[in-house]
């Protein structure tokens, strides 16, 4: 027996630098547990990044809506004759709509959060001593409102909005 108990032993001795080596090429639980404390915190600084560029990107995209919204009404009012673009004071598009006779609204799916008010007045230019002529200011308003949630999580609303001017000349033939 001595002589298989002396053969384990010398057998074990040969391998010894193996098994230490293998432990060595390891980690330990605690290095692990290190690495994924550091990687949570990375991780929790790199959502909050993500989580604020998102609420900035859908802000930027609900202007570009409100933008296009407001440009729709002024691309309409600038191909309408002259003589035919009313007097208006702050009219919502039911109204702006009916008196301009610019067609009916494309951009219904657009409508539901945004409000668009029209004003139109109407201004004399003078050119020279002789001559004046007349001028249309169109003013498009477009308004609404976002809810964000706070860092707390209570939801904040704000109202919003964006304006466009511009102005219709009547053209003189010369």
């Amino acid at each position: 027996m001595d002589g298989d108990l002396g053969m384990v032993k010398s057998r074990l001795v040969s391998l010894k630098p193996l098994i230490t080596a293998d432990r060595q090429k390891g980690f330990t639980l605690i290095e692990i547990i290190v690495a994924l404390v550091i990687l949570s915190i990375a991780f929790v600084g790199i959502s909050t990044q993500v989580l604020t560029t998102r609420r900035g990107a859908q802000a930027t995209f609900d202007q570009m809506k409100g933008i296009a919204y407001a440009a729709d009404m002024i691309d309409r009012i600038k191909t309408t004759p002259y003589s035919d673009i009313p007097i208006l004071s702050a009219s919502d598009d039911t109204e702006s709509f009916s008196k301009l006779k610019i067609g009916k609204d494309e951009m219904v799916s657009v409508q539901k959060p945004y409000e668009r008010r029209v004003t139109i007045t109407e201004e004399k230019q003078e050119f020279n001593k002789k001559d004046d002529f007349k001028i249309k200011k169109v003013n498009v308003e477009v308004k609404w409102t976002v809810s964000n949630a706070d860092d707390k999580g209570k939801i904040i609303t704000r109202p919003v909005s964006v304006k466009l001017n511009t102005l219709v000349r009547k053209l003189v033939n010369y």
